[in-house]
This record gives structure tokens, sequence and C-alpha cells, in this order.
């Protein structure tokens, strides 16, 4: 496996980002913002908003490393070229937390 896909999945948020595109392709970026309460405000790692962390690390990353096709204008993301390296292990990683959930 692309250690990218590690570094995609690491982020509890790229994390969670994968997830929903998972479940439901395509996704607008507003939906993807709706994920995690703290993108309207202050982020994590200290940013004046984790909505522009969204917009300058989490999507160009994840489009870069072909995970996700991020159209910037539109602001749709759906499933890039490369998903199917991230794919399986979004598969076992909701199918885990459905078990647990159980």
């Amino acid at each position: 496996m692309d250690t990218n896909a590690f570094r995609a999945l690491r982020a509890p948020y790229r994390r969670r980002l994968l997830l929903a595109l998972l479940e439901s392709n395509p996704r607008s970026v507003d939906d993807l913002c709706a994920l995690d309460p703290g993108l309207d405000g202050p982020s994590s790692e200290g940013t004046d908003g984790g909505r522009i962390e969204l917009h300058h690390v989490h999507l160009p990353a994840l489009d870069d490393w072909g995970y996700v096709d991020w159209d910037r204008e539109t602001g749709r993301v759906v499933e890039g070229p490369n998903w199917a390296e991230v794919a399986p292990i979004l598969h076992l990683l909701r199918d885990d937390a459905d078990e647990r959930s159980a």
C-alpha cells in the first residue's frame, strides 16, 4: 500500500471525509464541512478557521494523492483515480465501526 494512503487516513478529519465519500458520492464541500463542527471556527491546528484548513490542507492533499477529485469552482468532491487504494481500508473501518455499535 502506498504511504499516501496512510497519510490520508491518519488525520481524523480526512478519514471522516473519505468515509463520507464512501457512503455518498459525489459530495459538496458544504456537506464535508458539516462533518466537523470545528470547521466553522478555529481548527485544532490553530489556523483562522477549519474551512480554510479544509480548502488549503485536506482537500488539496487528497486531490494531489488522487483519492478525491475536487472541483474548486463548483465545490464538488468525487472519488478520484486512486480511490481503489484506500477504498478497501475504508470498508474495513466502516464495517468495524458498524460491528462495534451493534
